[in-house]
């Protein structure tokens, strides 16, 4: 009777306390500046923010960042968030001083001007935020309120308003517009303007004042309730419904109310009610806040917080469930049997532990009552079924609760279990166990009645065991594949020494773990034409498999779970990883029953559907935080330019937001083209240091991928280095205009100084020309002397006077020419018919001479330098006349043109060019004179002419005399 009464009271255990859920909780440990949290909010960044009693915190999944006084806040407790439509995050506080966070800065009266306020009220209650971001705010003094639009502060007080020195409790304020307020007392709501004139005065309706009034209001971000008795109103003061266990909870007990998904969640001192039912009980929840992804956030006084999935309320935690660890659980109806090492036997119905016992270690298998039905077991506790009383009245021994499947293995204990059937393994070979009748009332059962004879040999220890469609059970040992098939067994050759450590059973396929730690798909593996896949990543340690449904296979792992999911026609596969924070990970069991999959870890049952287990959880978020240099710091957004001077050492940080998982991996990538991906790098923080950029654009992009590979939204900012200022173009400008200048100068230097040394060499060789032809004149003068000389010794006076005539003409003609840097040919020629006349005078019949001109050569018109045919005709007579004594001379002047030059021929008939070169006739003075005379005309005047002497050869190799050449270029422009 005792055992009876022990099992009634564990058939009801678990079945008085509050509701769990699957969640990750967050406290001091985890970094939170205190357990105690007040408000949740979730700005436009992603980032939750927490309001405690020791500052506020920033959170992206990963790190906390905590605030206190000293980072602005002008108190440390902190009770809620309220954000308007300029982008300024308000936090009531518990000194009532206003402050608002704004541009990773907090501002306060201290250092924004226009929210100090002339008195104190007390606790800031609440911050009712207008459509035209106008704030209405609360204390707890109740006697004034203020009203913020902008910049700008405005006090009412209430007293004043309502002419009573003690008026009623003030619940609640809402603006009507810009120009009126709606004061909601405990009984009645009085209507003002914006000048504290009274408009109106209204009474509530008797459902509201028949309850006491209006006792106070529940506040939140969005959402807004009042309670009058035990009833919830809405904002408009309608009833929505009883507060929880019919009306008799303790309203002031309730700390919020939100309405999410029809549902109610009701936070009180002592749990949380989601409608009418219990959870988070014995916790004093604060808060419950859903962020975008809908997920829900508790926060509790002394045990931070707590998220949970946004499909929570399909999930289910059950604590302290059972003892030990569980080895074995199966699904039949609504049942879920399970079984601990410590020989448990227990039973979830219901989401409600409804059977725990712990069956004593007997030798034999027995059967006892439980609830005059029948709890039958082995001493191995391997094959337990419960059988239904009424099908026992009937006769029947149909099993109602089956413990096992048609197979079982269990390492610890050695035995097999296969078609209800038992067997032990020793340690050389399988032997049977024959069983005695189980059940009472004259009912017998074979369930364990042997089939297999005692000679079956398994020589090693065997690992993992499956049965097949046709219930053959495989098992595996360290070299081999056996098959036990009704009572043969054999061994798989065609499998060859294909072992390993676990597998299962999947159609056609059999999938398991080698003792190398590879995880392999044999396929056809019945078949001698069977096929290995062993294309999986061994990036961890392979444990067990679990059926989750007809397509998939869950598998433990050392860290994550992994889920083998195959197609509708199971010809492929894949693996994928499990990142769902609401499963526990390394659980010691697991089941499933398709629709929901059971968790077993640490004495506690997670449920959690098959669907949530395939869900994809959001990819993480990343944003851009700040960037510093050695002398700035600034706030990114999508675009920042920096001058060269503060780009040499920058350092950028970046967010990565992800509340599902801690496991990411960060990269970054720089490059100059906003479209091309560059190189990924890895950041091993979320920071990224950039030294001695170059002047340019350049396109930062990060990136973060989950342990899973879900891979976040790629990020990027835009950042450009301006060019120095001697890279600019401006810059370059000068620089070029300054080398053009200098260039310009140095050329007008050197070309001044090259002028100025022209001019000298000019200045050098007109001197030098004139000397030259200062000596051409006394060289004419005294042959012209010596000649008259000659004469008069003669004492032939008449040819000496014609002579002295006609050297004085010839004198004053050269004396003229030789004045200028050139004359005219004409004047030349005339010259030269003078001399040749004076000559001519002097040598009677030994010398005569000829002048020829080409008529279409206009002397007039062709300037020659003075002095450049007499000489070759006076060389002439000197070096070729006068040596021939007995010869008559003869002096010809051709002046012609060939093509574009004018040519001068002076030629005699004299002995010709002398072949001593140290005596050579022709290179007289007048000839070396002309020479020079020409290199100085040409360099002072660009003009070229040139002197050629040559002799004068007859066609029998004599010769007949010497021919000078004068050639005249046309001058060059």
């Amino acid at each position: 009777m005792q055992k009876l009464l022990l099992i009634a009271a564990l058939l009801f255990s678990h079945t008085c306390f509050g509701k769990e859920f699957p969640s990750k909780n967050f406290t001091q440990a985890d970094g939170l500046p205190s357990n105690t949290i007040y408000d949740v909010y979730e700005d436009s960044d992603g980032y939750m923010w927490f309001a405690t009693n020791n500052g506020v915190s920033k959170f992206n999944g990963l790190k906390f960042t905590n605030y206190t006084t000293a980072d602005g806040l002008p108190d440390n407790e902190c009770f809620f968030f309220r954000k308007d439509l300029f982008g300024r995050l308000w936090i009531g506080t518990f000194n009532g001083e206003l402050v608002y966070y704004k541009n990773n800065a907090f501002h306060n009266s201290k250092n924004t001007a226009f929210l100090s306020m002339p008195y104190k009220g007390g606790n800031t209650m609440d911050i009712v935020v207008g459509k035209d971001s106008s704030l209405i705010i609360q204390f707890n003094s109740k006697e004034f309120f203020i009203s913020v639009y902008k910049n700008k502060i405005k006090c009412y007080n209430i007293k004043e308003i309502t002419h009573n020195a003690s008026p009623e409790y003030l619940v609640d304020i809402v603006r009507e517009n810009s120009n009126s307020f709606e004061l909601l007392f405990q009984t009645k709501k009085i209507r003002i303007d914006s000048f504290s004139k009274i408009i109106s005065t209204t009474k509530y309706n008797p459902e509201v004042t028949n309850s006491g009034g209006l006792k106070r209001q529940i506040i939140d971000n969005s959402q807004k309730f009042y309670i009058t008795g035990s009833t919830i109103l809405s904002k408009e003061l309608k009833a929505l419904r009883q507060t929880p266990l019919n009306g008799k909870i303790y309203t002031d007990a309730i700390n919020r109310i939100r309405t999410i998904q029809s549902h109610y969640f009701i936070c009180t001192n002592n749990n949380m009610y989601i409608d009418d039912e219990v959870s988070f009980e014995n916790f004093n929840v604060l808060t419950i806040y859903v962020d975008r992804d809908s997920n829900f956030w508790v926060g509790t006084s002394g045990n931070g917080v707590f998220k949970l999935q946004k499909e929570f309320l399909n999930t289910l935690k059950i604590s302290d469930a059972y003892k030990s660890t569980t080895i074995f659980a199966q699904k039949k109806g609504d049942n879920l049997v399970f079984v601990t090492r410590d020989k448990g036997a227990h039973i979830l119905n219901n989401n409600k532990i409804s059977f725990n016992y712990n069956i004593p270690d007997d030798q034999n298998p027995k059967a006892i009552e439980v609830n005059s039905g029948q709890l039958i077991y082995d001493d191995n506790l391997l094959n337990i079924s419960i059988r239904n009383p009424y099908l026992i009245k009937n006769l029947s021994v149909k099993p109602v609760v089956h413990l096992l499947p048609p197979h079982a293995f269990d390492n610890t204990n050695k035995i097999f279990y296969l078609k209800g059937h038992l067997y032990t393994q020793g340690r050389i070979r399988i032997r049977h166990i024959r069983n005695k009748n189980l059940l009472t009332n004259q009912q017998s059962s074979s369930i364990l009645s042997t089939v297999f004879p005692d000679s079956i040999n398994v020589k090693d220890k065997v690992y993992g065991s499956y049965s097949d469609k046709d219930s053959n059970l495989w098992f595996s040992t360290i070299d081999s594949i056996y098959k036990i098939s009704d009572t043969r067994l054999v061994r798989q050759k065609h499998l060859g020494q294909l072992s390993f450590k676990d597998f299962i059973i999947f159609g056609n396929k059999m999938i398991g773990t080698t003792f190398d730690n590879r995880l392999l798909v044999v396929n056809n593996f019945a078949d001698k034409n069977f096929s290995i896949d062993s294309s999986f990543q061994n990036n961890c340690l392979w444990d067990k498999f679990y059926l989750l449904n007809d397509t998939s296979i869950i598998i433990t792992t050392n860290d994550y779970y992994r889920i083998l999911v195959f197609s509708e026609n199971k010809t492929r596969y894949k693996i994928s990883i499990v990142e769902n924070e609401s499963i526990p990970l390394l659980a010691e069991y697991l089941h499933s029953d398709k629709t929901n999959c059971y968790f077993f870890k640490e004495h506690s049952i997670s449920k959690i559907p098959v669907a949530e287990i395939f869900q994809k959880d959001p990819a993480p978020k990343l944003k851009f935080e700040v960037l510093r240099t050695n002398k700035i710091v600034c706030r990114l957004d999508s675009f920042i330019s920096l001058s060269f001077a503060n780009s040499r050492n920058i350092n950028i940080t970046f967010s990565a937001i992800s509340f599902y998982t801690n496991n990411i991996r960060l990269e970054y990538a720089i490059g100059t083209d906003e479209n091309n991906s560059e190189k990924w790098i890895p950041a091993n923080s979320q920071s990224i240091n950039l030294l001695r950029m170059e002047p340019g654009t350049y396109f930062i992009k990060i990136k973060a991928i989950t342990y899973a590979g879900s891979e976040s939204a790629v990020k990027k900012i835009k950042l450009i280095i301006e060019k120095p200022f001697w890279l600019k173009w401006w810059f370059f400008l000068i620089i070029l205009s300054l080398l053009a200048l200098l260039v310009l100068l140095i050329i007008i230097y050197y070309t001044r100084k090259k002028i100025s040394q022209k001019q000298k060499e000019i200045k050098f060789i007109k001197s030098e020309y004139r000397a030259l032809n200062a000596l051409m004149n006394p060289h004419f003068i005294f042959n012209s002397l010596n000649n008259v000389q000659g004469l008069i010794n003669r004492d032939d006076k008449r040819s000496a006077s014609e002579y002295v005539r006609t050297i004085s003409d010839l004198i004053r003609q050269n004396m003229y020419n030789i004045s200028h840097d050139f004359i005219g040919l004409d004047a030349e020629l005339d010259l030269v018919k003078n001399y040749l006349k004076l000559e001519k005078l002097r040598f009677k019949d030994r010398l005569t001479y000829s002048i020829e001109i080409d008529e279409d050569v206009d002397i007039d018109l062709i300037l020659i330098p003075p002095l450049l045919i007499q000489p070759l005709v006076e060389n002439a007579l000197k070096y070729g006349i006068l040596k021939e004594q007995n010869k008559e001379g003869f002096i010809a002047v051709k002046l012609y043109q060939s093509e574009d030059l004018i040519v001068i021929d002076v030629i005699d008939n004299g002995p010709g060019l002398a072949k001593d070169e140290s005596n050579s006739t022709h290179q007289s003075t007048a000839i070396k004179n002309i020479n020079q005379r020409l290199e100085y005309l040409s360099a002072l005047h660009s003009r070229k002419i040139t002197l050629e002497i040559t002799e004068i050869i007859a066609s029998d190799g004599t010769i007949n005399g010497v021919k000078s050449s004068v050639i005249i270029f046309p001058k060059i422009e």
